[in-house]
């Protein structure tokens, strides 16, 4: 018969054996969005006001979604030009 530190044992060798994949973050907080652009909470608000990224209020917090901030920055992505030699 299986006792309990039997079964806590097992438990923990298959959550050790599982294999952990690191998670993408999805959604970025107010203040990790205005550390990646380098920019203001009004900035943001314009943003969001513009429908430049895609956001969501939870709680009273703002979330934004960090594919459409990376989308936002293809946009407007300025090539650079090539100098002829």
């Amino acid at each position: 018969m299986a006792t309990s530190n039997d079964v806590k044992c097992k438990r923990s060798q298959a959550r050790k054996a599982l294999p952990i994949r690191e998670l993408e973050k999805v959604w970025l907080s107010n203040n990790e969005a205005c550390a990646l652009l380098d920019c203001s909470r009004d900035f943001l608000e314009e943003l969001r006001d513009n429908a430049e990224v895609a956001w969501a209020k939870i709680a009273g917090k703002c979330y934004y979604d960090y594919a459409s901030i990376m989308r936002m920055f293809e946009r407007h992505r300025v090539q650079a030009k090539v100098a002829n030699a």
